[in-house]
Order: C-alpha cells, then structure tokens, then sequence
C-alpha cells in the first residue's frame, strides 16, 4: 500500500514530486490519498490525485482543459462531483466534535507618528487606485507594514528616493514630495514608543508567561518576526522564545545539525512543546500547513493578516484538530490597527472563511481557489470607502 498524507501537493503537472508518485502507483497493490483541500487552486487539481489512485485510467471522464473551464464556471461542475463522490469520504470538523473557540478582535489606536505614516501612504493609494495592478500591489503591502511596522518602509523607500523610481510616477512632484514625507516620518520612528500594537502583544505575553501557557504568534511579514523576537526578548525575562521562518532549515536525513548553532523546525517545535510556559513566532506561509501544536498551544495571536483565506484556516488548525479534550477551548487573538488596512482586511476574511466553510461542509468537492486580483481590488474599495467616510 502507498499512502500519500497532505496529497494536494502532488497537484502540479510534470512536477518532481507529482511524477514520481505517479511513476510509483503501479507498483504498489493499493493506493490512498489524505487531503482537507483537494482542489485548491482549480479542479484541474484533482486530476494527478486520480490518476494515482487509479493508474492508467481516466476515471474522472475530463481532461485538463475541461476541468479549468468547471474552475472558471463556464461549465457547470455537477457532472465532476457525480463521478468523484464515490471515489472519496468526507469527514469534516462537524464530524469530529472538536472543543469550542474564541475569537477576540483587539483595535488599537496608532501612535500619532505611525497615523502620519500611514495617512501619506493611504493618500497614495486612493489617489492611484485607478493605476497599474504593480503601483496598487505596491502600496497595499505597504499600507499592511505601515499598520504592523513602518520600519519596514525604510527600504523601499529609501530605493524609490535613490532611483527616483516611482513605479507610474516619476514626473509627479506632488507624489515625490509625499515620498519625502514618509521618508521623514520614518526616520524619526521608534517601536519602542511609537507602535502600540507591540506594546499590546508584550502584555498578552506576560499575561501567558504568569499563566504558564505556550503561545503562538503568527504574522506575514519577515522583519516582523524579527521586530518581535527582539521585542518579547527586551521585556520578558523567564520565557524561551523560538521562531521559525522560511530560513529554519527543514531536517534532512543525511545532514547534521549543531543546535548550539542552528535550530531545524522540527527540533525548535520539539522545544516549544516541551517548554511552558513558552513562545512561537511563526509566518503562515511556512507552518500553515501540515504541523499539529493543538495538544501544547491553545492560544494564537495574529500580529498581522494578509487577504488568503485558505492560508487563514490552515494556520487556526495548528491548534484547532481532533484529539483535543473536551474542556479544551482554543483562542484566537487579532491585534487591529484601528482605522487602517487591517479592518478592510478582517472584514473580507470573515466573509470569504464564512462561504469557506460552507463549501468545505459541502457534500461536493470544495473549490477553495482564491483570485489574488479580486481581493486586492475589493480591500483597495473598502479602504477608500472608509477614507471617504473618514473625510465626512
């Protein structure tokens, strides 16, 4: 028997690791797959998962091309979802009777220095909301670091300033003076004094370390972990402190590691789990899938969230799984700027994790796909929405 955990990553045609699984699948007497997304990106992913399960025979009765044209709605999926359903069983959380969660929303006022930063950028983006999909993706990350740590801008910055490089821009004034603006904002700001959100998540830190829990926290963006680690480090004493990014390198079989020197992911999960209290600080996009912390942590804060849903869920079931005892209640903390990025961003999350939900609940084959564009151009409306309400 072959048994492939977390098989949507077999998706991918003529790919190494899906090649090689379908290589193998006629070898073996029995084959299953394990997966809570088979279809995260278009329908056209279930086709590798098929042909594993039985080669040489396409069981499905679409090719590629028919299969993306059900993804896109130009053709109804019904006739897909009549075949596949009796090669599969859904168990879903309702299933499983999993604990309860809490979900705690906290806004934070901004520092009157990081508003100033954050106001000359979002000026930016509802005078250019018209331009190229490159200027608004530009200034819509740049809107989520302003909210979360402006230090971040100085880079960028600092490279539009030195190559006069202003992406459509280059000959407005006006846009180069709000350049210099933020440029100075930035140089005269502190974290230490003039990032509240911070300030917040040190005191759910102690309030954690007093009660002996283990705690993870999440944000997306690379500088923040370290904005963090440094943080909870300057102000807590009597904790371990760990983190794990896209540069913690994953254990290999014929590599020795000094952990004097440097941590795998799976002995720095190995270290959290065996320390309380004790401290993750951890980037969705690493971890988000495939690490199970529910039975240890029971405690999540969002320093920062992006617009995936997908990558959203994944990251809350870390903690959230079957095997959880029945007083177990899971928590979830998000830190909000008030008036700023991340509440347009929370809005759409709620929304999009709502209908989620559903389709994962559903009796079909859940299509989770996500359009990068769409939600950038919806967050883009919501913001200068509440800018123009603001102005009222």
């Amino acid at each position: 028997m072959l048994v492939i955990d977390e098989a949507h990553n077999i998706k991918g045609i003529d790919k190494v690791w899906s090649s090689a699984m379908l290589k193998a699948a006629p070898h073996v007497n029995s084959r299953v797959i394990l997966t809570g997304t088979p279809a995260p990106n278009g329908y056209e992913d279930l086709k590798n998962l098929f042909d594993f399960i039985h080669p040489g025979k396409n069981i499905l009765g679409f090719n590629i091309n028919q299969l993306k044209r059900m993804s896109k709605g130009a053709t109804s999926s019904q006739p897909l979802n009549d075949v596949a359903k009796s090669f599969f069983t859904r168990i879903t959380k309702k299933n499983l009777d999993i604990p309860g969660q809490t979900f705690t929303p906290v806004s934070i006022p901004m520092s009157a220095r990081q508003e100033k930063i954050y106001r000359l950028i979002e000026n930016k983006v509802v005078s250019g909301r018209k331009k190229s999909k490159v200027f608004m993706h530009a200034n819509l990350i740049r809107l989520r670091q302003a909210a979360s740590n402006p230090l971040q801008l100085i880079e960028p910055i600092e490279k539009e300033l030195l190559n006069n490089n202003l992406i459509e821009d280059v000959d407005d004034t006006n846009n180069l003076m709000s350049i210099n603006d933020i440029s100075v904002q930035i140089d005269d700001f502190k974290n230490e004094t003039d990032l509240p959100k911070l300030d917040y998540l040190i005191k759910i830190a102690k309030e954690a370390r007093d009660k002996k829990e283990r705690i993870l926290i999440w944000t997306y963006f690379i500088k923040n972990v370290d904005l963090i680690n440094k943080h909870l480090r300057r102000h807590i004493t009597g904790v371990p402190i760990y983190e794990i990014t896209g540069a913690t390198p994953v254990e290999q079989a014929e590599t020795t590691y000094d952990p004097e020197v440097e941590l795998t992911r799976e002995k720095t999960l190995e270290q959290f789990r065996a320390s309380s209290p004790s401290i993750l600080i951890a980037t969705p996009q690493c971890i988000g899938e495939s690490i199970s912390l529910h039975k240890e942590c029971h405690k999540a804060i969002y320093y920062d969230r992006d617009y995936n849903c997908g990558l959203f869920i994944q990251s809350k079931d870390r903690i959230h799984r079957v095997g959880l005892d029945a007083s177990t209640i899971t928590e979830y903390i998000f830190l909000v700027s008030k008036d700023t990025v991340d509440e347009q961003i929370a809005e759409k999350l709620n929304d999009k994790e709502n209908r989620m939900m559903t389709m994962l609940e559903s009796e079909g084959i859940p299509l989770l796909s996500e359009s990068s564009d769409e939600n950038q151009l919806e967050i883009i409306e919501s913001i200068v929405k509440a800018y123009n309400a603001r102005q009222l």
